[in-house]
Formats: C-alpha cells, sequence, structure tokens
C-alpha cells in the first residue's frame, strides 16, 4: 500500500501530477520552480508569491514545481500548496528550466517567471516582473542585493568576486552592461526565448540565456532585489560550475543572433516602472498636465500593479502653472515621493522632446525621458522648454546618457554595482536599463534647487520667483 500511494505522489518523467495540464493552456504567467530536495525552502517561498493581488488586477497565474527527483518531501509540500509537479526527464537545472519553458509554450503561455526553490529570493517581486514584461521586456533580470556583508565569510567572498568577474566578461563580450549574470530569478516572454534554441543543462543555463537575449537584440530590464542566506544545502560548487558558466558566457557572448521573433521598442511605460523597481519606491506623486491624465492614471494603475500596497496619487497641475515639490527633511510633515512629471505640449518645434521628468527624492537625481531615443538629450540650459524642470543656482549636470558615454557609461555601471553606496548602485541600474538610448541621468550641482515644471510657455525663462505651487494646491 505505501509503495502504490508513493507512486500515485510521484509523476513519471515528463509528466504532471496534481493539475489537469489543460489548466495552464493560455496563462499570463507562470511561476516555476526547479526543486531537487528543497522542501523546506519550497514552503517558504511559496508563502511569499503574492498571487491574489495578481488575479485581482486581471492576470491567470499559474504555478509550477519541476522536480529533479527530490527524495525528501519536497513532493509533499508541493501538494500541500496544490502545486503541480512536472517530473523532469533530464538531469540539471538548466534541463529542468528547457524542460517547463517547451511545456509551457506548447501551452501558448505569455509570461514565465523563474525563481528558486531555497528561498533566497524575494517571491513579493514576482507581480513586478510580470509588469516589466507586460510593459515591453522580453527578459527581466533579479540582480542579487545581499542583505549581509561577506567580510566574515570566506566562501561568499569569494562566490562574489567571482559573481563580478562573470558580470565583467558577460558585459564586454556582450557589449552591455550585465549586472547579475548567475541570478536564479528572472521572467521572459515566452514568445522570445523559444527563438533562443538554448541547449545547456547545469547552472549555466542562465548565462546562456541572459547573453543570447543581448545577442538578439531583447529588452532586457535589470532591478535590484535583495538577497537571503538559503534554505538547505547549497548544490553548486563554486569551482566547477563557475568554469562551466565562464565557458558557456565566451560560447554565446559574442555571437549575433537573429530571431524571428521581432520584439517592440521599450516603452515609456517599461521606463517608469523600470525606474520605479531600482528606487524602491512605496510613495508615487504623478503630477500630468490636463491631455494626458488618462496616460497618468495607466501608469498609476501599473505602479500599483507592480507594488501591491504602494500609495499612488494622480493630480493635474492648472495649465501654466509651475509646479514644486513640497519641501522635506528634518522638521517636515510632507512625505517625500519620487515624483513623475508628465508635460503639455511644447510650444516650439526647435525644443527637446522630453516626454517625462522622474525626480527621486533619496538621492536627487533627475531623470528625462525622450519620446525619441534618436533625440539628442536636452542641456541642462533646456530643460524649462521641455516643460520639464526649472533649476536654480548652479543647475544640473549630466550623469549618465547612452549618446555621450556609449562605452565608458557601461565601465561606469559595472563599476558602480561593485561598491556599497546606494547612490552608485542607482546609477549602475539606470545606466543598465538606460541604454536604448531614451534615458539621461541628471544631478545637482553644489547648493542649487530644482522645481518640476508643467505646460510652462515657450517664451518662459527659469527665475528664482513665480507662480509655484505646493503639491497640496494642486486640485
Amino acid at each position: 500500500m505505501m509503495s502504490s500511494a508513493h507512486e500515485e505522489s510521484t509523476p513519471r518523467a515528463g509528466e504532471l501530477s496534481g493539475a489537469d495540464a489543460a489548466s495552464f493552456d493560455g496563462a499570463d504567467v507562470v511561476v516555476v520552480l526547479p526543486t531537487l530536495n528543497e522542501q523546506d525552502g519550497l514552503a517558504r517561498t511559496l508563502q511569499e508569491i503574492p498571487l491574489e493581488p495578481m488575479q485581482a488586477s486581471g492576470w491567470t497565474v499559474r504555478r509550477l514545481v519541476v522536480d529533479g527527483g527530490s527524495t525528501d518531501g519536497t513532493l509533499q509540500v508541493a501538494r500541500q500548496w496544490s502545486v503541480p509537479v512536472l517530473r523532469q526527464a533530464g538531469r540539471g537545472k538548466g534541463a529542468a528550466i528547457r524542460e517547463a519553458l517547451n511545456w509551457l509554450a506548447a501551452r501558448h503561455v505569455r509570461f514565465v517567471v523563474v525563481l528558486d526553490a531555497d528561498c533566497t529570493y524575494p517571491g513579493s517581486m514576482v507581480p513586478a516582473m510580470a509588469q516589466l514584461l507586460d510593459a515591453g521586456s522580453q527578459l527581466v533580470v533579479g540582480v542579487r542585493q545581499a542583505a549581509t556583508s561577506a567580510r566574515d565569510d570566506y566562501r561568499e567572498f569569494i562566490h562574489r568576486v567571482g559573481n563580478r568577474l562573470l558580470n565583467l566578461t558577460a558585459s564586454q563580450l556582450a557589449g552591455l552592461p550585465i549586472l547579475d549574470l548567475c541570478s536564479g530569478f528572472w521572467a521572459v516572454d515566452v514568445r522570445a526565448v523559444a527563438q533562443l534554441d538554448l541547449v545547456t543543462n547545469g547552472f549555466e543555463i542562465e548565462a546562456e540565456l541572459f547573453t543570447k537575449c543581448y545577442r538578439a537584440g531583447f529588452t532586457v530590464t535589470q532591478i535590484p532585489i535583495s538577497y537571503r542566506e538559503r534554505v538547505g544545502v547549497a548544490k553548486l560548487n563554486a569551482v566547477r560550475d563557475g568554469a562551466s558558466i565562464l565557458l558557456t558566457t565566451i560560447r554565446f557572448g559574442r555571437r549575433r543572433l537573429t530571431a524571428a521573433f521581432h520584439p517592440p521598442p521599450p516603452s515609456q511605460l517599461r521606463d517608469f516602472l523600470s525606474i520605479a523597481m531600482v528606487h524602491n519606491a512605496d510613495d508615487f506623486l504623478l503630477i500630468t498636465h490636463p491631455s494626458r491624465r488618462d496616460e497618468a492614471e495607466r501608469i498609476a494603475q501599473r505602479i500599483r500593479a507592480s507594488r501591491p500596497g504602494a500609495r499612488v496619487e494622480v493630480k493635474t497641475a492648472p495649465s501654466g502653472a509651475v509646479i514644486a515639490p513640497t519641501p522635506s527633511g528634518p522638521g517636515s510633515t510632507h512625505r517625500q515621493a519620487l515624483t513623475i512629471s508628465l508635460p503639455g505640449p511644447v510650444a516650439r518645434p526647435s525644443a527637446p522632446t522630453t516626454s517625462a521628468m522622474i525626480h527621486l527624492p533619496s538621492t536627487g537625481r533627475l531623470i528625462t525621458i525622450k519620446a525619441d531615443a534618436s533625440d539628442p538629450s536636452p542641456r541642462p540650459a533646456d530643460l524649462f522648454k521641455s516643460g520639464g524642470f526649472v533649476s536654480t543656482g548652479n543647475g544640473y549636470r549630466l550623469e549618465y546618457a547612452r549618446d555621450h558615454w556609449p562605452v565608458l557609461g557601461r565601465v561606469r555601471a559595472l563599476m558602480a554595482n561593485t561598491f556599497p553606496s546606494e547612490q552608485a548602485k542607482e546609477l549602475a541600474f539606470l545606466g543598465a536599463n538606460g541604454h536604448y538610448g531614451t534615458l539621461a541621468v541628471w544631478r545637482r550641482h553644489g547648493g542649487s534647487t530644482e522645481v518640476p515644471a508643467l505646460a510652462m510657455p515657450a517664451s518662459a525663462a527659469p527665475t528664482n520667483s513665480g507662480p509655484v505651487l505646493g503639491e497640496d494646491s494642486l486640485p
């Protein structure tokens, strides 16, 4: 009897247990969890995935365990959580992921989020990854930000140094910044990944996938995620698997791929969401010209879906007003919000075609989003002409733009992610996600201040005084 029950609970290779395969047909998102003896980590990982908010926003979401022959209680945990199990036919993590992607592609699933089942990654970030895919990314990579220092752990220190060297090698071969080549938390558009002909079977599967996506010209978004100590026994061998990852990077990093899948260009919505994830904001204020109110509402809806629990407000600026951020700091009762400004039409055809301005409160950075990647970045003196920001004092300096530092920018981004400074890491992510040419990053000089200006007349010039409204004055 016990043998029969065990056979019923263990699926045959390539078969699904715990659900009808048809229940996956046409699903929007499937969260794939590769397992091999992960009973403790799997339970905690499943607990963190916020299914209800995703389903409430209209997504069809499924979870799928892909098991490599667990001999502990992993399958029982999956059954307790009502998660179907696909038993892999091959050996290794890469084989598990390839089999799952092929199985799901045959069922016309749109997006797949792959999440290691050892509880090292935050399952709460699954909605953000799905929204970024829906906004125009073909690959979203969660870049690990360790919660603890590696100074007192020699093994962990070696791992981090090795990861930095792999990232540097992959970035130079691909010609684009790759901040975490070995992340076990990523998401893909199934239509795109089906064109890549993945072949690896081990831990090098991420290196193959990431480099191939870059070489195929797909839109890749990288966002910071917290990284914790794993639950259970580690299966990666630093020397053997590290060498395999390096060889895979060299093998595929230099090849230019031509895919039948032609991705759409990166969208501004994707830019908005990626900046929100990079800055890790939970408080957002969208100030919009009346003509762009509907657009602002759509952006707000996506931010809420990607960051459940975030506070998002949309306010319309009176035509011709200059909108100033409410002062914040010690003794201030006002909140600090990531501010997205959507200006109205530009009166002068010669003015820069800046479509949006984003102010990051904790670092004081200003990001301009251009309507067309082929346009040059605006000069500091031109920011106000676009309906953007008026700067007083010493003004702004350009900190990052692809058209200014095509090679140096990549090196700066990689170096910035190596050091512990939060401001440097923020620049690393903005540079990595801005290499498509739509983003420009600005920093204030010395004691300068700024006010975001909306629908400013073309004849207006920045001054230290004028009709300035705080957020509380907005309708």
